[in-house]
């Protein structure tokens, strides 16, 4: 999908049905941005930690980096149906093995939007329905995402993040309300929790 179609009530319809809106063909964000974002990266790759990701909290210029070429705010309200908001990053993301779980702590009224880092090659997602897990019975659907692209989801979806080497990307998390006992839910991606 292009962006000028993201806002749009065929974009809105796809997240309720199949749980994602692919946005292709971003413009490049400015130098600055994307020096900023690389210099947070290896900033995060200079630190050693355990589990399957590196993450932290993102700067101004990874948010401007994330939300280039776009109207994030309308995007966010669109597709979580309230006018206020609770913003969870965005975060730096450097992915050491493949994960699987939901894109945010919220199953409900909550979306997870992925980018790729800049200079870092394509990502390959498999994505459940709304609501469903991922397994040999229900097939996911598989999009490989690039530099110049957006993919948003809804915090109902289950994702494996599937790749050879180290990844790294952006992540940010939106929902209409304050986590709650959602906390608790085991089931997210390990750089969603908070």
């Amino acid at each position: 999908m292009d962006v000028s179609k993201a806002e749009s009530n065929e974009a809105k319809y796809l997240v309720d049905v199949v749980g994602h809106v692919h946005i292709k063909e971003l413009p490049k964000p400015e130098s600055e941005i994307i020096n900023g974002v690389n210099e947070e990266i290896q900033r995060l790759e200079d630190q050693s930690g355990q589990g399957s990701s590196l993450f932290a909290k993102g700067g101004p210029r990874c948010e401007k980096f994330i939300g280039c070429g776009i109207d994030i705010v309308s995007i966010v309200k669109l597709y979580i149906r309230y006018e206020t908001f609770v913003h969870q990053g965005p975060r730096d993301v450097i992915i050491k093995h493949p994960e699987q779980g939901r894109v945010h702590m919220k199953n409900v009224q909550a979306i997870g939007i992925f980018k790729v880092a800049p200079n870092s090659g394509p990502v390959t997602f498999h994505l459940s329905r709304p609501g469903q897990k991922i397994s040999a019975t229900i097939p996911a659907k598989t999009i490989e995402l690039h530099e110049d692209e957006l993919l948003i989801v809804l915090g109902s979806v289950t994702v494996v993040i599937d790749f050879v080497d180290v990844m790294k990307l952006v992540w940010d998390g939106y929902s209409a309300l304050p986590m709650g006992k959602d906390i608790q839910n085991t089931d997210v991606l390990e750089f969603t929790k908070l």
